[in-house]
C-alpha cells in the first residue's frame, strides 16, 4: 500500500479464558482475562503516533478480540478517532468473529486476520481442549475473505496422540479454507503444559530435550508420538507449508489479489535468500508477465538453491523448473 511502517509493540490486555493443553498462558497469567480501559489504550495509540509517528501497532496479546464487548468499543475509537493506522494481533479465536467485528477490524486498520484452528479432526480438538468448530471456523474464513482482508489460517501438528488420517485431516481442512497464507506448525510442549506433562510420562521426550529447553521452538520438532514418527511429522509439515503457501497459493489464481502472493514470495526471499521454493514462484509470476530476464533470474535462482526437502518436495510433486529462452 505504500510507505513505510513505523511500529510499536502494545498490550491492551492479559491472559485467556481458555484451558488449552498445548498452552502456559494460564500458568503466566492465570485463568481469566483481564482488560485496560479502550480510553487509555487509545490515548497511548494517540501518544505514541502523535510524538513517535507510529502508524503499526502490534498488539502482544493473546486474544485481543475475545471479548466482544471490549474488542468493539476498542476498534470503534479507533474509527472514531480516526487514528488511521494499521494494527496486527497474534492468533485470533474464531468465537466470536462475527460479521460485525469482522467489519470493525478491517475498517480500524486490521493489516491480517490470524484465526488459530490447530486441527481440523474433532477427536484431537477436544484431547487438546480447544474450542474451535469447524463449521464456524468455516464460516469465519468466508466472511474475512468477503470484506477482502487477509487470512492466515494457524493449525498444528504433531499431537502426541495424532493419527496419520488426523494429520492429513488438517492439512486439507487448511487447505478448502483458500486462506492467503497458511502455518503448520509441529507442536511445542512447553514446560508447564498439559502436553508436556502427558509427553514426558509416555516417554515420547527425548531425555536431552528436558535437561536443555534450548531445543524446544519451532524449527525443531522434537516429540515422538505414539503413530506417527518424528520424521514423518517434520517432512509433511514442511511440505504442507510449501504446497499450499507456494505452489497451491490461492491467489496465484486471482488475478485481483496475485499481488499479494507476488508480495508473499519477494518477503520470503528477504527473510530466505536461499528458499528455491519462492524463488520458483516468482519465476512463474515473472514468466507469466512476459519479463523473460527476471523468469531466468529467479528459476536460476531456486536451481542453484534446490537442496534438502524443497529438493525431496520438487521431485515428489513432480515440478521441473523451467529453462527458458
Amino acid at each position: 500500500e505504500g510507505g513505510e511502517f513505523r511500529i510499536a509493540t502494545l498490550t491492551a490486555t492479559r491472559g485467556c479464558v481458555f484451558d488449552c493443553s498445548f498452552c502456559i498462558d494460564r500458568i503466566l497469567w492465570q485463568r481469566g482475562l483481564r482488560t485496560r480501559s479502550p480510553e487509555s489504550i487509545l490515548n497511548e495509540m494517540e501518544f505514541l503516533k502523535a510524538e513517535y509517528g507510529i502508524n503499526c501497532f502490534a498488539f502482544n496479546d493473546d486474544n485481543l478480540l475475545i471479548k466482544k464487548s471490549f474488542a468493539s468499543q476498542l476498534l470503534q475509537g479507533m474509527i472514531d478517532r480516526r487514528l488511521n493506522i494499521r494494527w496486527t494481533t497474534g492468533g485470533m479465536s474464531v468465537s466470536g468473529l462475527d460479521e460485525n467485528l469482522i467489519k470493525l477490524a478491517v475498517l480500524s486498520g486490521c493489516l491480517i486476520f490470524n484465526i488459530a484452528i490447530e486441527s481440523a479432526s474433532p477427536e484431537t480438538l477436544a484431547k487438546i481442549r480447544k474450542p474451535v468448530k469447524l463449521d464456524e471456523a468455516l464460516r469465519v474464513a468466508n466472511r474475512i475473505k468477503k470484506q477482502g482482508a487477509y487470512l492466515m489460517g494457524l493449525f498444528m501438528l504433531g499431537f502426541p496422540e495424532e493419527t496419520e488420517e488426523q494429520f492429513f485431516e488438517t492439512i486439507r481442512f487448511g487447505k478448502s479454507l483458500e486462506c492467503d497464507w497458511t502455518l503448520y506448525s509441529c507442536l511445542t510442549p512447553f514446560p508447564g503444559s498439559d502436553v508436556y506433562d502427558e509427553v514426558s510420562r509416555n516417554g515420547m521426550l527425548p531425555l536431552d530435550v528436558q535437561a536443555d529447553f534450548e531445543r524446544l521452538h519451532f524449527r525443531d520438532y522434537v516429540l515422538h508420538p505414539r503413530y506417527l514418527s518424528n520424521e514423518f511429522v517434520s517432512r509433511e509439515a514442511y511440505f504442507a507449508n510449501l504446497e499450499q503457501n507456494f505452489f497451491e497459493n490461492p491467489n496465484l489464481k486471482n488475478p485481483a489479489r496475485i499481488g499479494l502472493a507476488f508480495s508473499d514470495f519477494q518477503n520470503v526471499v528477504r527473510l530466505s535468500p536461499t528458499h528455491a521454493s519462492a524463488h520458483y514462484c516468482l519465476g512463474r509470476i515473472y514468466e507469466e508477465r512476459d519479463e523473460i530476464d527476471l523468469a531466468k533470474q529467479f528459476y536460476r535462482a531456486a536451481r542453484e538453491n534446490l537442496t534438502g526437502l524443497h529438493e525431496m518436495y520438487f521431485k515428489r510433486a513432480g515440478v521441473v523448473i523451467p529453462r527458458i529462452d
